[in-house]
């Protein structure tokens, strides 16, 4: 656990609908919570909330009464419209994709930095850190990868590594990702499904055993990784670790690979302003790193006691927003 930095701050969570959100397990409601237990105030607001004026950026948002009963986690105290500088200190935590709505948020953060707010994880690493091709960045830790969009590469690819994974560059939680066997008649049709019949480019990645054991969660919190990974375990009958797939999770202390990628890529994203990460880790290999929504931390809490999402606050606090 990190040291307690407490002072009260005034959080905007940019997240998707609160009524979408599922208090008993989502990290955006286990942030909110350990804001609220340290005596912050708690907004939230959606992507469409936000506008650009001759006077700067402005957002209607929302401020939240957060407790920790599930049926109930919150109410709305007030609604109103804020200057981006009336808040200390922004957490984007939309999930993806991360398509042209969200592009085009982060330019409005960009100006909500220049106003003086803060925002978390920054604005130009949510557009440079794709989360699937962001791996490319340290090759000596991925498993043989590819993308394109040409369907006689990635068959090339598919037969050369007895099978493979293939999956969509802007996907989440498991959503359009398939394990294609070899010799698979399946191949082609799935390859011109996700491609859209060659028009846009996809993953392909060599099929890693080690799935079997646990698609491994790996957080990282201001430069530095957590002591526990969230091991995302599939069921019988899917071949996806994915909690929002229905995997099963289970902490683990930190494994020697796991911690050895960690160590050797948080410094890099540390620099580009990634300051919470969670990191996706098969045996010894990197396959994503996620920077726009990680989840897990509930998870983690439920099972060791250990309250990450504090650790992810006082570390954005320290970081970001002065004593």
């Amino acid at each position: 656990m990190l040291e307690r930095t407490i002072f009260s701050v005034r959080f905007l969570f940019i997240t998707d609908s609160l009524s979408r959100l599922k208090p008993q397990k989502d990290s955006t409601v286990a942030l909110m919570r350990a804001a609220a237990r340290a005596g912050d105030e708690i907004y939230a607001c959606e992507l469409a909330d936000w506008s650009l004026h001759d006077c700067g950026v402005q957002v209607s948002a929302q401020k939240l009464r957060v407790v920790e009963e599930h049926a109930s986690w919150y109410t709305v105290e007030e609604s109103g419209d804020y200057a981006a500088d009336f808040f200390n200190l922004v957490l984007m935590r939309k999930e993806p994709p991360a398509d042209a709505a969200f592009m085009m948020n982060t330019l409005l953060l960009d100006a909500a930095i220049a106003m003086g707010t803060p925002v978390v994880n920054a604005p130009r690493a949510l557009r440079e850190y794709n989360e699937k091709l962001s791996i490319f960045r340290f090759p000596h830790h991925i498993a043989p990868t590819m993308v394109s969009a040409d369907a006689k590469a990635l068959a090339d690819f598919h037969a050369a590594h007895d099978g493979a994974v293939i999956k969509p560059l802007d996907g989440m939680g498991g959503r359009g990702v398939y394990v294609s066997p070899p010799q698979d008649k399946n191949f082609p049709a799935i390859v011109d499904l996700l491609s859209s019949d060659g028009r846009d480019l996809i993953m392909a990645q060599t099929y890693l055993p080690a799935a079997r054991e646990g698609d491994n969660r790996v957080f990282v919190i201001g430069g530095k990784p957590a002591p526990w990974m969230l091991a995302r375990l599939p069921r019988e009958n899917d071949h996806r670790g994915n909690m929002a797939a229905g995997g099963l999770a289970e902490a683990r202390p930190l494994s020697v690979a796991a911690r050895r990628i960690a160590e050797d890529i948080a410094p890099t994203l540390l620099a580009a302003g990634i300051i919470f990460a969670g990191l996706d880790v098969l045996g010894e290999h990197l396959t994503e790193i996620n920077i726009t929504c990680p989840t897990g931390l509930r998870e983690v809490r439920d099972q060791t006691g250990d309250d990450l999402a504090e650790d992810v606050l006082d570390t954005v606090r320290a970081v970001l927003v002065p004593a």
